[in-house]
């Protein structure tokens, strides 16, 4: 693992134990492209120390099932779980203020995404065809933008719920 600053820069085999990545908690910021196309990455736990996670961190994780996010994490970043097909559903932290585009586009077995009381800013496409997304909730009340085509092609989805303000 290569940790520089704070900064998630690299991992190896080795590192990712019977499927699970336990990321340090000396790291603040996991940048672009870390563990793209890891397909030995079943499950991750994301510690609070980290505020970032950058474009393509963790796209195309074909096996990638888990994601653990401890309160802390404020911004996921561009297509940063994009293309991990075996994902089902995840729950962000109330630090999340911002997910930005294509964050989660096509994610085929996504079928629930929470979010916290915190969250403003959901970018273009965040969700492009999550063919088996059925449930979005949005707990925040600071909102301030939903950008286009969020749920493109999410023909399964039956629930988005949002706060009265």
């Amino acid at each position: 693992m290569e940790i520089i600053q704070g900064v998630l820069r690299s991992v190896t085999k080795e590192d990712i134990v019977n499927g699970h990545l336990e990321i340090p908690n000396v790291v603040n910021y996991i940048s672009s492209n870390c563990l793209k196309r890891n397909d030995d990455l079943i499950s991750v736990h994301i510690p609070k120390s980290v505020k970032e996670i950058g474009s393509d961190a963790f796209s195309y994780c074909a096996n990638l099932k888990t994601v653990k996010i401890d309160e802390g994490l404020e911004v996921i970043g561009m297509a940063a779980f994009a293309f991990d097909q075996s994902l089902e559903s995840i729950s962000f932290p109330k630090s999340l203020k911002r997910v930005e585009p294509y964050a989660f586009q096509n994610n085929f077995s996504l079928k629930k995404a929470k979010f916290g009381e915190n969250l403003e800013y959901i970018g273009d496409e965040t969700f492009l065809k999550c063919f088996s997304l059925q449930e979005v909730i949005i707990k925040s009340n600071k909102m301030y933008e939903l950008e286009s085509y969020v749920f493109e092609n999410c023909g399964m989805l039956r629930k988005v719920e949002l706060p009265c303000t």
